[in-house]
């Protein structure tokens, strides 16, 4: 694509520049006096190219998630200068309560009810954004509020982008079939007809039929006199497409409305009427080129704000907006006969709770009335009443309304009522009430707890009550004594703290969630099952727990249960995928009945005791492996890295045992003369000391795995045991950065060949080294929109995905980076239509001939035009390199279509690309520095 003519598709894109941004509103009361207008739509609603746009302000690095400037929300859109009777000033003064405005440049109708990605890159920072859907906005605001939608839809699903980029002379069709195409979409199913019916149906339905919906048109787009860019004819043939869209979308809203929706269609081509883009007093900003402080994208060469409305164009189009409202306004003047409202002063916390709801009756007659009230959700037996009704008075009705689980769940209850004169030909007067549930704020404070490695922490935790029946995932602490008479869920993992002299006492425990329980400084805070455990996962750190049940297992966990710490006492077994057993301390001690457990471990060795049974080591034990990480040497643990680590333990028994049954223990610390000299103590270990082994064998290793370590006892003890060291595969995640190397072009594979790898430590170093030597491998991956492309993409804007593997011996855990690249259009001199005019200008210079000529294929970057003469007949064939514009004809010669076969008009393009390309050129030298370098050289610097 030639400069030119990547200049008009640029600036055709940047027509439909998109986002969509949500707000976050507090939810708005149902009170008589507001007054609400949403702002739906697209860029002609959000004013892009109109600064300021609210959140500009910010470091970019801030600004790229603020949805207001990602979405071009500017602070003079023409929605925020409309006015409503009761509110003063105009709507932008009010925004989050009058008026909630979250049109998004480039929308689409699929936009309203899905989320919009909008990508971004800046000097220092580029990514992307997921929006969300912009209906979402009317979740945040109480049913039946709205006055008024606002929006403009429809120009982008028209294409209006490409059309101007076939007017402009640039697109795949002339401008004539391009329109026939659009039209053919607008009418077929699931086109844009349908799509924007649907889109009106939905916003009703989000809004409430309560409120009128305003859809604006669009302005003729270009001044008819003609500009730089497009010639006067296409021009003329833009704006009277724009018209005829224009006349669909008013007879769709007037088609909508007799089917009862409370739609309307404002025009706006009177308003903009002779100030088109380019003509002396534009209400739109024409073409405006290179990036603007606030684009988006700074690498574009045609700003978002091209053809967009200007400020004045905002006025223009809130003029003619406002004329509709205030017409609608004025219809709507009349007072109606009754006048109703709701109100409570209940603040419900629960399902249950009741609530006194009055409502109000006012009437304009001028004589006593009866109205009739009907209402939902009384506890009464009936669900209506009479109100006698004086003039100039307000008649008083109370009636209760009992939370349910669902109000209680949803976080709120909502209550109507509905008022009618009997006999009288007034419609009826409804009001409604939404009345907040709002739990009761549990009770928080900041806690100490020894953590799993005995380390002092301290956490905000809730303190429980004993009225809980469930506990969201969170930090909980048990005070004082406490007990729950109903069973307790988890809902999620759970982490409790077992405050020193604190006694817990639950009935039973069940969930999915895991239960992490600590203890404090002295560890005497206790909890007391009464009936059982069962839960996805137990692990205990601290505190004394206590299972009493007569159930075959009093703790039963989906994977694991973790001893880690503190004492466990239980009256029967119990069960998990996997049992670890371990101690922190002396003072920690273990009991069970029995042990069930596809894979039970004793993580620090220590002893454990069952009834049926004594479980203990007669060797040394090595309470945790030692590891390392591979750094492409052989590693080995010394006796220093051990000492520590190793533990001897004695068995550990319940009730009498044979002296003889343990005499021959060679790790017990001192000789069995007699029963009497069993120790009393549940278990005792201790940490040996650098005199209390050696290390005999080891078995060295290059490569990641385990490797085996012989240690002997030493001095007072005998014994010997096989124990095991890991050398772990390196993770250099995040110490290799990956760069494009070079532009990328569309149509060629992308590859690791493609890319630049660099290295941030010795250690990553050597996994690229490995890739050099094929002992490694990178796989490339090339994603838009989070799904894979193939490896020969379009032009366009990837997230690359790069994945190193170590192939051989997995020393190294697999790097995943990931980078934004550009693949470009592949070079081309000129497009094919012009190429094969400059082929027709060649023949007929060579041989006074008139011909045709067509490209008849393409590929690896090379076109072959077929030259045919009136007959029909081919009468030569052009090899052309589309790169150079040179290449052969079908005697082998030498054709150089830029030399002989450009025109006077393709002269001067070709010359205008040519300086435009050096201006680039000479500012991309000026900015790299070079002249700089040559000055310090020579200054001696």
């Amino acid at each position: 694509m030639n400069t030119l003519k990547r200049m008009i598709c640029c600036c055709a894109a940047a027509f439909t520049a998109c986002c969509c941004i949500p707000e976050t509103f507090a939810a708005a009361s149902a009170a008589e006096d507001r007054r609400i207008i949403v702002s739906l739509g697209d860029s002609y609603s959000s004013g892009e190219g109109i600064e300021p746009f609210f959140g500009q302000e910010q470091e970019n690095a801030v600004k790229v998630q603020d949805e207001d400037w990602l979405a071009h929300r500017s602070q003079l859109c023409w929605s925020g200068q409309l006015t409503l009777p009761g509110v003063s000033g105009t709507m932008a003064e009010h925004r989050g309560e009058n008026w909630f405005f979250v049109a998004a440049s480039g929308a689409e109708t699929v936009h309203l009810k899905n989320s919009f990605v909008k990508r971004y890159t800046l000097k220092d920072v580029q990514g992307s954004k997921a929006l969300a859907p912009q209906l979402d906005v009317f979740d945040g605001i109480a049913p039946g509020t709205v006055d008024y939608v606002t929006l403009s839809l429809g120009g982008n699903d028209a294409g209006f982008s490409s059309i101007i980029t076939c007017a402009a002379g640039f697109g795949d069709t002339d401008l004539t079939t391009k329109l026939e195409q659009v039209w053919t979409h607008f009418y077929e199913a699931g086109g844009i007809r349908e799509n924007l019916k649907q889109s009106y149906y939905d916003i009703s339905e989000a809004a409430g039929p309560q409120a009128r919906i305003i859809v604006a048109g669009y302005p003729p787009l270009l001044s008819p006199d003609g500009n730089p860019w497009i010639k006067a004819a296409n021009c003329t043939a833009v704006n009277e497409a724009t018209a005829l869209f224009n006349d669909e979308i008013e007879r769709l809203v007037a088609e909508c409305s007799d089917e009862g929706l409370n739609i309307f269609f404002v025009p706006v081509e009177e308003e903009f009427a002779g100030h088109e883009a380019y003509a002396e007093d534009a209400y739109l900003n024409g073409v405006v080129l290179f990036a603007q402080a606030q684009d988006l994208d700074k690498n574009t060469f045609v700003s978002s704000y091209s053809v967009h409305p200007n400020a004045e164009g905002a006025k223009a189009y809130a003029r003619a907006v406002q004329a509709v409202i205030d017409r609608l306004e004025a219809e709507n003047t009349v007072a109606p006969a009754l006048q109703l409202s709701m109100s409570t002063d209940a603040q419900p916390t629960a399902a249950g709770d009741t609530v006194a709801v009055e409502v109000m009756v006012s009437t304009d007659a001028e004589q006593p009335v009866d109205v009739s009230l009907r209402f939902n959700g009384s506890d009464e037996a009936a669900d209506s009443a009479v109100l006698s009704v004086a003039p100039g008075e307000t008649a008083l009705y109370r009636f209760t309304y009992q939370i349910t689980e669902a109000d209680a769940a949803a976080g709120f209850a909502h209550v109507s009522a509905e008022a009618a004169i009997p006999g009288s030909d007034q419609a009826p007067e409804s009001a409604e009430l939404v009345i907040p549930v709002t739990a009761p704020q549990a009770q928080r404070g900041t806690f100490t707890y020894l953590d799993e490695n005995g380390t002092a922490q301290s956490v905000e935790a809730v303190i429980l009550s004993g009225s809980e029946t469930e506990l969201a995932p969170g930090w909980y602490a048990a005070e004082n004594t406490l007990q729950f008479d109903d069973a307790l869920n988890l809902s999620g993992d759970v982490w409790l703290i077992l405050t020193d002299g604190c006694t817990l006492t639950l009935s039973s425990l069940t969930g999915s969630g895991a239960l992490c329980v600590y203890g404090q400084e002295s560890g005497s805070g206790a909890l007391v099952l009464c009936g059982g455990a069962s839960v996805g996962s137990y692990y205990q750190y601290g505190g004394s727990v206590r299972l009493e049940t007569d159930a075959e297992y009093a703790l039963t966990a989906e994977t694991a249960i973790v001893l880690s710490g503190g004492t466990f006492a239980a009256d029967s077994g119990i069960s998990a995928e996997r049992i670890t057993l371990a101690y922190q301390k002396d003072t920690d001690s273990i009991r069970a009945e029995k042990y069930s457990a596809q894979t039970l471990e004793t993580e620090t060795g220590c002893a454990f005791v069952t009834r049926e049974r004594v479980l203990s080591a007669d060797t040394l034990i090595c309470s945790s492996l030692p590891e390392f990480v591979y750094t492409g040497s052989a590693q080995a643990p010394g006796k220093a890295d051990l000492t520590g680590l190793l533990r001897y333990q004695i068995p550990v028994f319940e009730g009498t045992v044979d002296a003889d049954a343990v005499g021959g223990k060679t790790l017990y610390p001192y000789p069995i003369a007699a029963e009497s000299d069993i120790p009393s103590e549940v278990f005792s270990f201790r940490t040996l000391t650098d005199a209390d082994f050696t290390i005999g064998s080891i078995e060295p290793g290059i490569d990641a795995g385990e490797y085996s370590i012989e240690i002997l006892g030493a001095g007072a003890y005998t014994g010997s045991a096989p124990v095991r060291w890991q050398i772990t595969a390196a993770d250099v995640s995040g110490e290799i950065a990956v760069t494009a190397e070079q532009p990328l072009c569309a149509g060629e594979a992308i590859t690791a060949e493609s890319l630049s790898f660099a290295a941030h430590t010795p250690t990553a170093q050597l996994l690229l080294d490995r890739l050099a030597n094929g002992e490694a491998s990178a796989a490339v991956t090339l994603l838009s929109d989070g799904e894979p492309v193939g490896s020969a993409p379009e032009a366009g804007e990837y997230l690359c995905r790069v994945v190193i593997t170590d192939a051989a011996d997995g020393n190294f855990v697999p790097v995943e980076a990931q980078i934004a690249v550009t693949v470009i259009a592949a070079a081309q001199i000129a497009d094919d239509e012009t190429l094969c005019g400059w082929a027709e200008n060649d023949y007929r210079k060579k041989t006074g001939s008139e011909v045709s000529a067509s490209v008849t294929e393409k590929a690896n970057g090379q076109i072959t035009v077929t030259l045919t003469d009136a007959d029909g007949n081919t009468v030569d064939t052009y090899v052309i390199d589309t790169a150079t514009g040179t290449g052969t004809n079908n005697a082998g010669e030498t054709v150089d279509l830029p030399q002989t076969g450009v025109t006077a008009a393709d002269s001067m393009l070709l010359m205008l690309c040519g300086w435009l390309l050096t201006a680039l050129g000479a500012a991309a030298v000026i900015g790299s520095g070079v002249f700089r370098r040559r000055d310090e050289t020579e200054s001696g610097r």
